[in-house]
């Protein structure tokens, strides 16, 4: 038996049909050998599957041989159970076409004809676009979710650094404002030995507000903004690193640009991530090759567009497959490499970024790329 009074599937049909933006047939299942047949294929769904018309009529299972492997199962089971319950069924499923994977969807619908035979009318489209926005929003979606996880593990390990750092500190300022206090209602008092501990006092309480400071920026919390010259924050973060680079006997070279380089920013977290960047570049000459010239060199660069604060050194250098800014990771034996999510925090928290690079002394180059401020005049 055959449905040969189905639905049309002479010349007017095609007609029809050429003109569908989709694919159309009519399926049925051989009553003797439960077999595919399609009493009907559309031009347009054989284009589709890159198939010729004797192709499909020879052998029905040339369709089903387009499907990828891995989604031929699902949809087989879809639509035996359909034929089972004789009621409509849809699938999405990819295809393999001139070698690409296409996905189509597929809406079938039982119909009973006179004969007793039931046929499927169907409709093929093209979602290939649809399917391929999706996956790259689920994408956008996992790496978006990966970035807040990474975000969280680090203000945890920040606040439990912060919170075995203030416990100690706490009892230094305690102690020492104990003992001034002590010293300045004793009748032997010594200015000296009072002016050391307002000193400790002082410095500590310094600590205190920068271990603040590095939570918030661990966080990418926004804080206090004012016009600042990254010239001043350079000299003030290499007049800090100074006696660190002479002790690990490392040349510390800065051509000091002529005019101010402005930016309206943070200058607490750009010299926090300017000392980790030193911190780093000495660490890594101190492990390296003593015969070779240890050197750190420092530029301020800036065109119409962006500023550049830029320190390289002249040490091992990152590997190529390394990007230096994943979370704790370091090139040195016991780094941790949160000072390089520091630095890459503190530029991206003024609209920036961390870059990395081969410096021209041979080893590695860090970049802290800040977007420049239009009617802001500098180098």
């Amino acid at each position: 038996m055959t449905p040969a009074n189905g639905p049309a599937s002479g010349p007017l049909a095609l007609q029809l049909t050429d003109n569908f933006p989709l694919g159309a047939y009519v399926f049925y299942r051989d009553p003797v050998d439960n077999g595919p047949r399609f009493s009907f294929l559309s031009n347009r769904l054989l284009e589709m599957l890159d198939l010729t018309r004797d192709e499909a009529e020879a052998d029905p299972m040339n369709i089903y041989k387009r499907m990828h492997p891995d989604d031929l199962g699902p949809f087989m089971e879809v639509s035996l159970e359909a034929a089972r319950l004789k009621a409509p069924f849809c699938n999405e499923s990819r295809y393999i076409v001139r070698g690409e994977t296409k996905w189509y969807r597929l809406e079938s619908s039982p119909r009973l004809l006179p004969d007793g035979l039931t046929v499927w009318d169907g409709a093929v489209i093209d979602v290939t676009e649809r399917r391929m926005a999706e996956d790259r929003e689920r994408k956008n979606e996992t790496s978006q979710r990966v970035e807040l996880e990474r975000k969280l593990r680090t203000s945890l390990v920040a606040a439990a650094a912060a919170h075995e750092i203030n416990q100690p500190l706490a009892r230094i300022l305690l102690t020492t404002q104990l003992v001034l206090e002590n010293e300045e209602c004793s009748s032997g008092r010594d200015p000296k030995l009072a002016g050391f501990l307002r000193e400790l006092s002082s410095e500590s309480q310094r600590v205190v507000s920068t271990i603040e400071k590095m939570k918030s920026l661990v966080r990418n919390v926004e804080t206090a903004r004012e016009p600042l010259d990254l010239c001043d924050i350079v000299d003030a973060a290499i007049l800090y690193a100074g006696p660190f680079a002479r002790t690990a006997e490392a040349e510390l070279s800065y051509d000091r640009p002529a005019r101010p380089i402005r930016l309206t920013g943070d200058a607490d977290q750009i010299q926090i991530a300017l000392n980790n960047l030193f911190r780093n570049a000495i660490e890594a000459l101190s492990e390296f090759d003593p015969k070779k010239p240890r050197q750190i060199c420092v530029e301020l660069r800036s065109d119409k567009d962006h500023i550049e604060l830029v320190v390289g050194d002249s040490g091992p250098g990152f590997l190529d497959t390394e990007t230096g800014g994943q979370l704790f990771r370091s090139t040195k034996r016991q780094g941790s490499g949160l000072g390089l999510f520091l630095v890459r925090s503190a530029s991206e928290n003024h609209g920036g970024r961390m870059e990395i690079a081969r410096s021209d002394l041979g080893g590695a180059e860090i970049r802290m790329v800040f977007p420049k401020e239009r009617g802001v005049l500098s180098l």
